[in-house]
C-alpha cells in the first residue's frame, strides 16, 4: 500500500506492506511462520518488533534474520511498558 500525501512529503512516498498468514498455516505449522516472517524481512527497510529478548521462538529468530539481513530495526521490549 502507498500511503497518500498528506501521510508525508508529495515527493517521497512511504510503502506499506502487512503479510498475514496463509490459510493452510496451521497443517504446515511452523514451517509456514518461518516462511512468512523471512518474506517479512527480506521485504522490508525497516522493522518493528515487540520483542522481550528470548533467544527461543519465532520472534528471535525473526530478529536473529532481520539482523543478518542488516536490516533497522526498532525493538520495542513488553516489560518497558
Amino acid at each position: 500500500m502507498i500511503a497518500p500525501p498528506e501521510c508525508g512529503s508529495r515527493s517521497r512516498l512511504t510503502r506499506r506492506n502487512c503479510v498475514l498468514p496463509c490459510r493452510s498455516q496451521a497443517d504446515k505449522w511452523p514451517a509456514s511462520a518461518q516462511e512468512r516472517n523471512r518474506r517479512l524481512v527480506e521485504s522490508a527497510a525497516v522493522l518493528l518488533a515487540v520483542y522481550n529478548g528470548e533467544w527461543r521462538g519465532g520472534t528471535a529468530a525473526t530478529v536473529r534474520y532481520a539482523q543478518k539481513l542488516d536490516r533497522r530495526l526498532i525493538v520495542l521490549n513488553p516489560g518497558d511498558f
